[in-house]
């Protein structure tokens, strides 16, 4: 009977969804499927030095032009259209907010300049150019399109935070570089003359054509504000507001205003309320508020000699003295008089002053409906006088010639092609073969379904790995074999030893083995067979095998053949090219 290990584990096949991935068996295959790989790496290396050969040479030129977002001359000065007294005006908030059309141009990005001058409307004449060039070379040029070429062959892009646009063009025709370069270049720069031509002949046309309804909106409101203020004997200064009087007065001569004069004479009558309240008062000294009429001064000068009188005897006679009394009440009644006279002046003059103020009173709907026209035909008015200012400062924007956009490079030719990279595509050609042999390398092998990796066999084969022998130092094996022969394979020295071959093992390689083997076993028969009904009455069974030597379906096959035998098989010795001692 076999002797089996103690070790010996049960057949079982490893299902390749579970295999994993061995480095060292990739790289082993790649070592034995280098010719392949070289092939194929080879002519993917040729092919693309050939392409970069026969690839047109691809030239690049280039230029920079300093963009400006402009403003029209003049049109700053819309903005003031805005500020102090005309800022009520619809067309003025219109004009000034930006919803005209010269400040919507004016607040244009230079993100949208720049995609203005990547459009067909700027450089379609320099797309129709280079088809006719094109076509003269005898390329068919019947299916190309606007935007593909300027997708392919032209490069604008804006520098990142400045104005500076850099303009970049491609193309096989080394020749026909600077010619486009210039064309787009003076493309560029009659646009921007264009753009300012049009915006000024837009706002010019706008302006002109608001200045005729203006003139008669303004003829209209002076003659309503007029014509009211001389019905109700009112002046055009009585209409504005008191925070325009200043900037009116200039326009108006100064004149005083009918609010103005209305409250003066409510001032004056408070005062005179004021003194009449004190003339009429019991408190001693009033006759001194008198002295301001002049109606009093002969009465004063005769209370002031008699008072000097009074003072003379005082010093002379006795207080009780008839003189002396009699002066007293001549005094006290002279006071009493003015005081009733400055009193009747002062009603008086109340009177006149109410009696003036009602005359320049006027209706509360009649003063605001002046108010109203005249703050219209002034605000009226002052539209007008901007409105044609602005004419003027487009009508010397438009005599006045404008530098174009300024080039700040010239148009130039780069020294070398930038394409082809010849160097990157036989780099990249070497890389694609390279990577491409392998694969087909481990695709082949694993199409052929031999097996090469040691840990597959341990699962594909029935019974122990016994050794494990370096197939190209065979001077080794007298040793290994010997301990093999008395350890594993050393049983009933009657029994016959079977050697199995599994594969395609090297004959020599094999009758080697089985040579040292007798050698060891001198009592015992060797024989070398493939056939396992022969070597069913062996006592012992050993396989040996090799990498590469046996196909998957081999090993299957070997397996269910064994089971059938039903013989056990001592284990099986696997001989390496690959391992060096």
């Amino acid at each position: 009977m076999t002797k089996i290990p103690k070790d010996a584990k049960p057949f079982t096949s490893i299902p390749e969804s579970e295999e994993e991935i061995d480095l060292g068996q990739v790289f082993k295959c790649f070592r034995r499927k280098y010719r392949l790989i070289s092939c194929i790496t080879l002519a993917s290396s040729l092919f693309s030095v050939v392409n970069a050969i026969t690839q047109p040479s691809v030239w690049e030129g280039r230029f920079q032009i300093v963009l400006e977002n402009k403003q029209i001359s003049g049109s700053s000065g819309l903005s003031g259209l805005a500020s102090g007294s005309g800022a009520g005006n619809p067309l003025l908030s219109s004009l000034a907010s930006g919803a005209g059309p010269l400040t919507s141009t004016i607040q244009s990005s230079l993100k949208t300049e720049v995609k203005v001058l990547q459009s067909p409307s700027v450089l379609k004449p320099v797309f129709e150019y280079i088809k006719t060039e094109k076509a003269k070379d005898g390329a068919n040029v019947s299916t190309w399109n606007y935007s593909s070429w300027a997708k392919r062959s032209l490069n604008v892009v804006l520098e990142d935070q400045t104005s500076v646009l850099n303009i970049s063009y491609i193309d096989t025709n080394k020749d026909l570089i600077i010619p486009v370069l210039n064309l787009i270049s003076e493309a560029y720069q009659e646009y921007s003359g264009r753009d300012r031509l049009r915006n000024l002949n837009q706002n010019f046309s706008y302006l002109e054509s608001q200045l005729s309804t203006l003139r008669d909106q303004s003829t209209e409101s002076m003659k309503a504000a007029t014509a009211h203020s001389l019905k109700h004997s009112l002046s055009l200064k009585d209409g504005l507001p008191s925070l325009t009087y200043s900037e009116a007065g200039q326009q108006l001569g100064g004149e005083v205003t009918l609010e103005v004069r209305r409250q003066q004479i409510k001032n004056k009558i408070n005062m005179l309320s004021e003194q009449l309240a004190v003339m009429k008062s019991p408190v001693e000294g009033r006759n001194y508020m008198s002295a301001i009429f002049e109606d009093n001064d002969e009465l004063f000068v005769k209370l002031q000699e008699l008072e000097s009188r009074l003072a003379q005897k005082s010093a002379l006679l006795l207080p009780s003295d008839t003189s002396i009394r009699a002066l007293q009440r001549e005094i006290s009644n002279l006071k009493q008089y003015i005081n009733r006279q400055s009193i009747g002046l002062i009603e008086g003059q109340i009177k006149n002053a109410e009696a003036e103020l009602a005359s320049v009173s006027r209706p509360d709907d009649v003063m605001l409906m002046h108010r109203e026209l005249v703050r219209r035909a002034y605000r009226d008015e002052l539209t007008l006088t901007q409105i044609e200012s602005q004419l003027q400062s487009l009508r010397l924007a438009k005599a006045r010639k404008t530098t174009p956009w300024e080039l700040i490079s010239k148009p130039a030719l780069l020294g070398s092609p930038i394409a082809p990279k010849k160097r990157q595509i036989v780099g990249i050609g070497f890389l694609v073969g390279l990577v491409t042999g392998s694969a087909v390398a481990l695709v082949a092998e694993r199409l052929s379904g031999l097996v090469f990796s040691l840990e597959e066999l341990k699962g594909q084969l029935p019974g122990p790995l016994l050794k494990h022998l370096s197939s190209t130092e065979q001077k080794s094996w007298t040793s290994e074999i010997t301990l093999l022969a008395k350890g594993p394979l050393d049983v009933d020295d009657s029994g016959a030893i079977g050697i199995i071959p599994v594969g395609n093992v090297q004959k020599l390689q094999v009758e080697k083995f089985a040579d040292l083997l007798r050698q060891c076993q001198k009592k015992r028969e060797v024989i070398i067979t493939t056939d396992l009904v022969q070597s069913i009455n062996c006592a012992t069974q050993l396989l040996i095998t090799s990498p590469g030597v046996a196909t998957r379906a081999q090993l299957t096959q070997l397996n269910e053949r064994l089971t059938l035998q039903g013989t056990h098989i001592a284990g099986w010795v696997f001989l390496d090219p690959d391992l060096k001692l």
